[in-house]
């Protein structure tokens, strides 16, 4: 049964308070069959007035390799939906989405144009800010084009490359189920966590203290 984009947010609401095994399973199944889902976007986002548009805006944000678009959140924050509009060649720059990472959240995500290919690796040998580059190996390397969909437990460690340009994928995620998330740094085996703003009050508190 083909999915339109009202019904995959519709499903959402209605998922977000059911077993998150079970929510997460259904999305999937349901990001996987979306159709006609450029269109419905942009006539969702052409519709917008500025000041909804303005609020799409402040929601999302850049990265080093993609604009990360927030469509929808549902009501009680269980579950996103964005729109990543992966950068021109020259201007990603070195970071997530094309160096081995891991994030906070499952998500599952369609391929709605252009392609990549996405690499799982497996650590052998891992402490808690470093790991033995020669104990890393890949599970899973796979070439994803447009209509293909994949999904991400929390923990588990990709990478992106060979990105197509004009690439644009729609992610459904859940909300964070820890407070960061890791990039592992293959050249020097460093573990680096990456911590969003919005958890890092202690921190910073404790940074001020100690230097005024």
């Amino acid at each position: 049964m083909a999915i339109v984009l009202n019904d995959l947010i519709a499903s959402m609401e209605k998922l977000s308070i059911c077993d998150i095994d079970e929510a997460q399973a259904r999305l999937f199944q349901l990001i996987s069959g979306v159709n006609n889902v450029l269109q419905d976007i942009h006539c969702l986002l052409e519709k917008q007035s500025t000041e909804k548009w303005n609020i799409t805006a402040r929601l999302s944000f850049e990265t080093s390799t993609h604009f990360k678009w927030r469509i929808y959140e549902t009501n009680n924050k269980v579950f996103q939906l964005f729109l990543h509009e992966y950068k021109q060649k020259d201007l990603m720059r070195p970071g997530y989405a094309i160096t081995p990472h891991n994030h906070r959240y499952w998500f599952a995500s369609r391929i709605i144009n252009g392609g990549f290919n996405h690499i799982k690796y497996s650590i052998s040998e891992k402490e808690k800010d470093s790991f033995n580059p020669e104990c890393v190996s890949i599970s899973e390397n796979r070439l994803f084009s447009r209509d293909d969909a994949y999904q991400l437990k929390v923990g588990e460690i990709h990478s992106l490359n060979n990105i197509d340009e004009k690439t644009i994928t729609l992610v459904v995620q859940s909300h964070p189920i820890r407070e960061y998330s890791e990039e592992y740094r293959l050249d020097s085996g460093r573990v680096i966590k990456h911590i969003p703003t919005s958890s890092r009050q202690e921190k910073l508190l404790s940074l001020l203290k100690s230097v005024y």
